[in-house]
């Protein structure tokens, strides 16, 4: 009797131990369903804190080595992330996700080479992940490799069809690599699902080689969703001069005179000249100075055509700082230095002029009327 009872024992202890073990098993799998939902909230510092405590019973589990990695990679630790992220391959070398979670990390300390090789093992080892073939496609777009980004983005998207993680991606992979009609049609799917400011802008720079019509209202769409856009209202202006509209690119581009880059002040200069508005052009002067070579050219004419010889030099000699191979301002020059009879010096500039282009028509007749072409007089030394 004293045995059995003692057997007995033993067995309810035993049972006892599976019991706790196995209550302790799921409360382990819950608490790491827990600490990556924490994670994902943006609580890196306290999954670390949870791993630690838990590390003599976890260490050892390849998920758990991943979820600590990634914590470690949200703190932007990622070389401690690298180890490990290292480790737990070493438990469990198939798992697709610790492969590319490593190559996120291995992508943010520069290991180029070792990255793709990783992203690439990840989508072998798993042909359905999203995640693994996006990496994998977007660091080949980022150095450049465009074609080759094409095919495991493609597979992301087929994977994941609507995912605005890969979209904008494939998109401009697509175009990079010559691939337009692919890329308009995937950023045409982005402005479906989410339009925003970045798929106007990017539909319109698409579309300006071949439709510029429709590249200007994608500006537009654009400006009414962010009216501070700048870099969209200065291409939609160059669309437009460059269309024979000068007037709607100055009225765009006016009153945003003091905010605009040097290319677009330049842009505004022109469109205003072109559009007769001479007065506009002297008065943007004092507002905004021109500081390359086209605006100052335009400041030039417009000072010369109300007689304002002095003013027209000092732009045009901003202008030639800024671009003293330009022949078109050197023969503007020309024509400001003989307007203030100061002749030889516009032959020189006329001179200049044709040594950087030969065929330029009006330097050649501008020398010829003043008879600039003849060979100088000895005795006039």
């Amino acid at each position: 009797l004293l045995l059995t009872f003692a057997v007995a024992q033993v067995a309810l202890a035993e049972t006892g131990s599976l019991q706790e073990r196995l209550e302790r098993s799921r409360w382990l799998e819950e608490e790491l369903g827990r600490l990556n939902t924490v994670l994902v909230a943006g609580d890196p510092v306290s999954v670390l804190e949870a791993v630690d405590g838990l590390r003599e019973e976890v260490g050892q589990d390849a998920r758990w080595a991943n979820l600590e990695g990634l914590a470690l990679a949200a703190t932007g630790d990622h070389r401690a992330a690298i180890r490990r992220f290292t480790e737990g391959l070493r438990l469990d070398p198939d798992r697709s996700a610790l492969h590319a979670n490593l190559a996120v990390s291995l992508v943010q300390v520069g290991a180029t080479g070792r990255a793709l090789s990783e992203f690439e093992q990840a989508a072998q080892l798993d042909p359905r992940s999203v995640d693994a073939h996006l990496g994998w496609g977007r660091e080949l777009h980022r150095l450049r490799r465009h074609g080759p980004a094409l095919e495991p983005l493609r597979r992301a998207r087929y994977l994941a069809p609507d995912d605005l993680r890969v979209l904008p991606v494939l998109g401009d992979a697509a175009a990079a690599a010559g691939e337009v009609e692919e890329a308009l049609e995937v950023w045409g799917r982005v402005e479906t699902l989410a339009p925003d400011v970045r798929s106007a802008r990017r539909l319109a720079e698409l579309r300006a080689p071949r439709d510029p019509e429709a590249a200007v209202e994608a500006y537009d769409l654009c400006l009414d969703r962010d009216p501070d856009a700048l870099d969209c209202r200065e291409a939609a202006a160059s669309l437009e001069t460059a269309a024979g509209r000068p007037d709607a690119a100055a009225e765009r581009l006016f009153p945003h005179a003091e905010d605009l880059s040097g290319p677009g002040l330049a842009n505004l200069y022109v469109a205003l000249w072109n559009a007769g508005r001479g007065g506009d052009v002297r008065a943007l002067v004092e507002r905004r100075p021109p500081r390359s070579g086209p605006g100052c050219g335009v400041a030039g004419l417009a000072f010369r055509a109300v007689g304002d010889t002095e003013n027209a030099l000092e732009m045009l000699t901003v202008g030639l700082n800024v671009a003293p191979r330009d022949p078109g301002l050197l023969v503007l020059m020309g024509a400001v230095l003989e307007d203030a009879g100061r002749r030889d010096e516009a032959r020189a500039a006329w001179r200049r002029a044709l040594e950087l282009d030969a065929d330029n028509a009006e330097a050649r007749s501008n020398l010829e009327a003043t008879g600039g072409l003849r060979a100088p007089d000895p005795r006039s030394k």
